[in-house]
Protein backbone atom coordinates (compact mmCIF):
# COMPACT_ATOMS: atom_id res chain seq x y z
CA UNK A 1 0.00 0.00 0.00
CA UNK A 2 3.17 2.35 0.26
CA UNK A 3 3.29 2.66 -3.06
CA UNK A 4 2.01 6.30 -4.71
CA UNK A 5 -0.99 5.39 -6.89
CA UNK A 6 -3.34 7.23 -9.06
CA UNK A 7 -5.71 6.68 -12.10
CA UNK A 8 -6.43 8.51 -14.94
CA UNK A 9 -9.44 8.35 -16.86
CA UNK A 10 -10.52 10.88 -19.95
CA UNK A 11 -13.71 11.22 -21.14
CA UNK A 12 -12.73 12.10 -24.75
CA UNK A 13 -15.98 13.64 -26.59
CA UNK A 14 -15.83 17.08 -28.54
CA UNK A 15 -18.14 19.95 -27.65
CA UNK A 16 -18.56 23.11 -27.68
CA UNK A 17 -18.52 24.10 -23.82
CA UNK A 18 -14.50 25.28 -24.65
CA UNK A 19 -13.58 26.57 -27.63
CA UNK A 20 -12.80 23.68 -30.76
CA UNK A 21 -9.34 22.61 -29.90
CA UNK A 22 -8.67 23.61 -26.79
CA UNK A 23 -6.80 21.54 -24.57
CA UNK A 24 -8.77 19.15 -22.14
CA UNK A 25 -9.87 20.43 -18.81
CA UNK A 26 -7.45 18.64 -16.31
CA UNK A 27 -9.39 17.65 -13.12
CA UNK A 28 -7.99 16.22 -9.92
CA UNK A 29 -10.54 13.97 -8.24
CA UNK A 30 -9.37 13.34 -4.47
CA UNK A 31 -12.03 10.28 -3.56
CA UNK A 32 -12.11 7.34 -1.77
CA UNK A 33 -14.84 5.43 -2.72
CA UNK A 34 -14.78 3.48 -5.96
CA UNK A 35 -18.55 3.37 -6.53
CA UNK A 36 -18.35 7.72 -6.37
CA UNK A 37 -15.12 7.66 -9.03
CA UNK A 38 -16.92 5.12 -11.28
CA UNK A 39 -20.14 7.41 -11.10
CA UNK A 40 -18.21 10.73 -11.81
CA UNK A 41 -16.22 8.71 -14.76
CA UNK A 42 -19.46 7.76 -16.35
CA UNK A 43 -20.68 10.84 -16.17
CA UNK A 44 -17.89 12.83 -17.64
CA UNK A 45 -19.10 10.77 -20.96
CA UNK A 46 -22.13 12.86 -21.02
CA UNK A 47 -20.09 16.25 -21.38
CA UNK A 48 -19.62 17.31 -25.03
CA UNK A 49 -16.02 18.71 -23.77
CA UNK A 50 -12.56 16.19 -23.34
CA UNK A 51 -11.66 16.09 -19.35
CA UNK A 52 -8.83 14.14 -18.05
CA UNK A 53 -9.54 12.88 -14.69
CA UNK A 54 -6.69 11.97 -12.50
CA UNK A 55 -7.71 9.96 -9.29
CA UNK A 56 -6.58 10.14 -5.74
CA UNK A 57 -8.14 8.06 -3.40
CA UNK A 58 -7.10 9.47 -0.41
CA UNK A 59 -5.65 12.89 1.56
CA UNK A 60 -2.08 12.15 1.05
CA UNK A 61 -2.18 10.84 -2.33
CA UNK A 62 -3.63 14.28 -3.08
CA UNK A 63 -1.45 16.15 -1.24
CA UNK A 64 1.56 14.83 -2.76
CA UNK A 65 0.51 15.75 -6.52
CA UNK A 66 -0.83 18.82 -5.54
CA UNK A 67 2.77 20.05 -3.91
CA UNK A 68 4.25 18.42 -7.18
CA UNK A 69 5.09 21.92 -9.17
CA UNK A 70 5.48 19.60 -12.32
CA UNK A 71 1.41 18.28 -11.81
CA UNK A 72 -1.04 20.41 -13.23
CA UNK A 73 -4.70 20.66 -13.00
CA UNK A 74 -7.41 23.16 -13.89
CA UNK A 75 -9.82 21.84 -10.96
CA UNK A 76 -9.75 19.74 -7.91
CA UNK A 77 -13.29 18.20 -6.83
CA UNK A 78 -12.66 17.13 -3.07
CA UNK A 79 -14.65 14.45 -0.73
CA UNK A 80 -14.20 15.49 2.54
CA UNK A 81 -14.23 12.53 4.39
CA UNK A 82 -11.61 10.56 3.28
CA UNK A 83 -9.23 7.41 4.55
CA UNK A 84 -5.88 9.09 6.53
CA UNK A 85 -7.19 12.54 6.40
CA UNK A 86 -9.86 14.80 5.69
CA UNK A 87 -10.61 16.65 2.76
CA UNK A 88 -10.28 20.18 5.42
CA UNK A 89 -6.65 19.32 5.95
CA UNK A 90 -5.90 18.95 1.83
CA UNK A 91 -7.37 22.43 1.99
CA UNK A 92 -5.30 23.61 4.81
CA UNK A 93 -2.05 22.29 3.15
CA UNK A 94 -2.72 23.09 -0.49
CA UNK A 95 -0.82 25.93 -1.41
CA UNK A 96 -1.58 26.81 -4.82
CA UNK A 97 -4.78 28.00 -4.79
CA UNK A 98 -5.05 29.57 -8.44
CA UNK A 99 -6.71 26.16 -8.67
CA UNK A 100 -10.11 26.22 -7.65
CA UNK A 101 -11.63 23.35 -5.17
CA UNK A 102 -14.59 22.40 -5.32
CA UNK A 103 -15.64 20.00 -2.55
CA UNK A 104 -18.26 17.21 -3.53
CA UNK A 105 -19.78 16.09 -0.32
CA UNK A 106 -22.06 13.73 1.47
CA UNK A 107 -21.87 15.94 4.62
CA UNK A 108 -25.55 17.72 4.98
CA UNK A 109 -24.32 20.30 7.84
CA UNK A 110 -24.21 23.64 7.09
CA UNK A 111 -21.01 24.06 9.53
CA UNK A 112 -19.19 21.67 7.00
CA UNK A 113 -19.77 23.92 3.90
CA UNK A 114 -18.83 26.78 6.07
CA UNK A 115 -15.82 26.02 7.30
CA UNK A 116 -14.30 24.53 3.92
CA UNK A 117 -15.20 27.43 2.26
CA UNK A 118 -13.11 29.53 5.16
CA UNK A 119 -10.61 27.29 4.28
CA UNK A 120 -10.77 28.04 0.62
CA UNK A 121 -12.66 25.45 -1.20
CA UNK A 122 -14.27 28.19 -4.10
CA UNK A 123 -17.99 26.04 -3.90
CA UNK A 124 -19.25 22.95 -2.13
CA UNK A 125 -21.61 20.81 -3.36
CA UNK A 126 -23.79 17.96 -1.93
CA UNK A 127 -23.69 14.52 -3.64
CA UNK A 128 -26.86 13.44 -4.53
CA UNK A 129 -27.78 10.26 -3.50
CA UNK A 130 -29.86 8.67 -6.49
CA UNK A 131 -28.05 8.12 -9.86
CA UNK A 132 -29.21 10.78 -12.72
CA UNK A 133 -29.06 13.78 -10.03
CA UNK A 134 -25.27 12.79 -9.34
CA UNK A 135 -24.66 12.70 -12.56
CA UNK A 136 -26.28 16.03 -13.30
CA UNK A 137 -24.76 17.48 -10.38
CA UNK A 138 -20.92 16.10 -12.03
CA UNK A 139 -21.87 17.83 -15.36
CA UNK A 140 -22.93 20.72 -13.89
CA UNK A 141 -19.83 21.24 -11.57
CA UNK A 142 -17.63 20.70 -14.87
CA UNK A 143 -19.03 22.79 -16.86
CA UNK A 144 -19.04 25.73 -14.81
CA UNK A 145 -15.49 24.99 -14.06
CA UNK A 146 -14.58 24.69 -17.70
CA UNK A 147 -15.97 28.15 -18.33
CA UNK A 148 -13.91 29.55 -15.54
CA UNK A 149 -10.39 28.14 -16.23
Amino acid sequence: MGKHRTDKVGADVTGASRPPGAKPLKVLLVEDNAADVLLFQGALQEIPMKVDVQVAPDAEKALVLLSDRAFESDLVVLDLNLPKLWGYQVLERYTRKNVPVVVFTSSRSEVDARCALSLGAREVVHKPTELQPYRETVRTIIEKWAQQT
